[in-house]
């Protein structure tokens, strides 16, 4: 706020052209971006040329937030030069960046999106595939209707791809809107698979999720491309490494899965506990009873709805304990107050009465049977 205050009072004295010297010239063009998008009043073009122009690194969306909220066909050429960046880490950059193309175009933005991916390695024009798929612009229909009309924006970019890349980008597409994965993946030609093993290696990580999938289908080796999509700690790539492992079905997916239990993101880890569990042979089972000790109450949950169906003897002694479970998942209704749930306890006591028998050291049938 303090350089806002700065920035505000010298922008009237000085203009902007100070910025660019300054030692704290990031932080300053951050203010100066976030005064011209709070702002109702367009700016002087010159000052939104400055912006993105001078802005880098971290600064860069804000700049282009800017430029959203104050849009002018003049800065069609910094924005073809945007897009054809090939080191736009944030999903959300490259969305609004397709949003500002779509405001060019009047509500197409593939024109500037074909004149950037002429300039831009192949790993960045399939994730302007991607870019344009994930987008939903403010005018397009909910459900099927927009997700169609994503689908011909993206097919209409990749009809500009040489021949030699436009298989590849297609599978892309068709997986990215409700394809099936496998047989897509089935249907690469050799050069196609083989051009998909040189990708995956460039991807950004937002590509290399479905990119990995595909590869898995298709035969191709994943195990780099999992294990980085796992070391993010984010939970959409983590539950796309398992999606590729379980694809791809490899001798050693359980060995390949196990990592994903330590995973930071309980999402990830109650998946691979779901998949590790169904088919756990005796000697596992020991130990993916710890999750019942896990510090998400999704996981506990997760583990305490499984014993239901599976009752595995050494999970009792658990279960017991998560009778104490006081996580409360609070239940919202439409009216009235919200009442308390504490589905870990209720989900453990439905476990044990699943059972047949109890050893004498269990809770009596009637408390494990657990409230109506």
């Amino acid at each position: 706020e303090g350089m806002k205050m700065v920035v505000r009072l010298r922008r009237k004295r000085e203009g902007v052209g100070w910025i660019a010297g300054h030692p704290h010239r990031k932080l300053l063009l951050y203010a100066l971006g976030d005064l011209i998008a709070l702002s109702r009043r367009p700016p002087p073009i010159a000052e939104l040329e400055f912006l993105v122009a001078n802005a880098d690194d971290w600064v860069r969306d804000q700049a282009w937030r800017a430029v959203e909220q104050h849009w002018d066909n003049s800065l069609s050429g910094f924005l073809i030069d945007e897009l054809a960046r090939s080191d736009i880490d944030s999903a959300s950059q490259r969305r609004r960046l397709v949003e500002i193309a779509a405001a060019h175009g009047l509500g197409d933005p593939v024109p500037d999106l074909i004149a950037a991916s002429g300039r831009v390695p192949f790993a960045r024009r399939l994730e302007l595939v991607y870019d344009t798929v994930t987008t939903k612009l403010d005018d397009d229909k909910k459900g099927e209707d927009g997700v169609a009309a994503r689908r011909g924006r993206a097919a209409r970019l990749l009809e500009s791809y040489a021949a030699g890349e436009r298989e590849l980008a297609q599978a892309l597409l068709e997986i990215l809107t409700g394809g099936e994965i496998r047989a897509t993946a089935r249907a690469l030609s050799a050069p196609s698979r083989q051009l998909l093993t040189a990708t995956l290696a460039e991807a950004s990580i937002d590509l290399a999720g479905p990119l990995a999938c595909l590869a898995a289908g298709a035969g191709v080796d994943i195990d780099e491309v999992t294990t980085r999509l796992l070391s993010t700690d984010d939970a959409e790539d983590g539950e796309a490494a398992i999606q590729a492992l379980v694809i791809a079905n490899g001798a050693d997916l359980r060995a390949k899965l196990q990592p994903a239990m330590k995973h930071r993101r309980y999402p990830v880890r109650r998946r691979a506990f779901r998949l590790l569990a169904a088919d756990a042979t005796t000697e596992e089972r020991t130990s993916f009873i710890a999750v019942a000790g896990d510090h998400s109450a999704d996981v506990r949950l997760a583990f305490a709805e499984l014993m239901r169906e599976d009752r595995w003897p050494e999970a009792v002694d658990a279960l017991v304990k998560l009778l104490r479970d006081r996580r409360n998942f609070a239940s919202h209704a439409g009216v009235g107050t919200p009442w308390s749930k504490f589905s870990v306890a209720r989900a453990a006591a439905r476990a044990l009465g699943a059972y047949e028998a109890l050893p004498p050291h269990a809770p009596a049938r009637g408390l494990a049977a657990g409230p109506p």
